[in-house]
């Protein structure tokens, strides 16, 4: 999967009161845990998914709005 590609949850997910199941939303990057970090334009919310249950577009496809949307996201760093 390409940062910024469109990918669907392929099991009921409720996130906030949002059921993402079939919901389109924007692929940022697999994280430390082996989970995918999406984000929901329908809600503002971001979510933590396993690979295995999620469904990427078929044509591989980033639009330039979402190329440079993942481009300002930063993850959350711990300093000690």
């Amino acid at each position: 999967m390409k940062p910024g590609e469109i990918v669907r949850v392929t099991i009921d997910y409720d996130l906030f009161g949002l059921n993402i199941k079939s919901v389109d939303g924007i692929f940022i990057k697999i994280l430390k845990n082996n989970k995918c970090l999406i984000y929901y334009e329908q809600n503002g919310e971001w979510a933590e998914i396993c690979q295995e249950d999620i469904e990427k577009n078929k044509r591989s496809y980033v639009s330039k709005k979402n190329k440079e949307f993942v481009s300002r996201v930063k993850t959350l760093e711990y300093s000690y």
